[in-house]
């Protein structure tokens, strides 16, 4: 624990460092932290802090979704990271999109090959739904302008996906 005071008191994130220690003293709580990022306010109060401390990692994490995942397997890693329940999850993905690109998919298809497969940080505010519309546009940016070769080549992106993912 003297180590996060430590830590806390040279970021700046803590108003009083030896209130801090005191009140981790009295209240042992000392022994029940856990390790991961924490996002603080700026000079936040002892109490304040605590009760941060106490709640668990709430700072940016990172979600790695690797290539040829399906949207069913990014789901499971969505849920396993506490970001959404399963419920949540099918919400997000089953949203009417108005991407262009996605437009061009076959009645019925999922979202599979249209999640952008990468590193994405993560905090308490992400949601399945704003992660969705995060993978969606780095889609939109990284692949969608290739919808044109496709079609050059007498195929839709869908077409293509569909072929990249074999």
């Amino acid at each position: 624990a003297a180590q996060i005071v430590e830590a806390l008191d040279a970021a700046g994130a803590i108003a009083d460092a030896e209130a801090l220690r005191v009140l981790l003293r009295l209240t042992g709580a000392g022994s029940d932290l856990q390790a991961g990022r924490y996002a603080f306010r700026e000079g936040s109060s002892p109490a304040e802090t605590l009760r941060v401390l106490r709640g668990g990692p709430n700072g940016v994490q990172r979600l790695v979704v690797r290539e040829g995942l399906r949207v069913e397997e990014i789901g499971a890693l969505v849920v396993r990271a506490g970001l959404a329940t399963p419920e949540e999850w099918q919400a997000a993905i089953k949203k009417p999109r108005p991407e262009p690109f996605l437009a061009q998919r076959p009645p019925g298809a999922d979202l599979t090959g249209y999640l952008f497969p990468a590193s994405y940080d993560i905090d308490g505010s992400t949601t399945a739904e704003t992660l969705v519309q995060v993978m969606l546009d780095t889609f939109a940016d990284r692949v969608a302008p290739l919808a044109a070769e496709a079609q050059r080549s007498n195929g839709s992106l869908h077409d293509a996906l569909t072929l990249a993912s074999i």
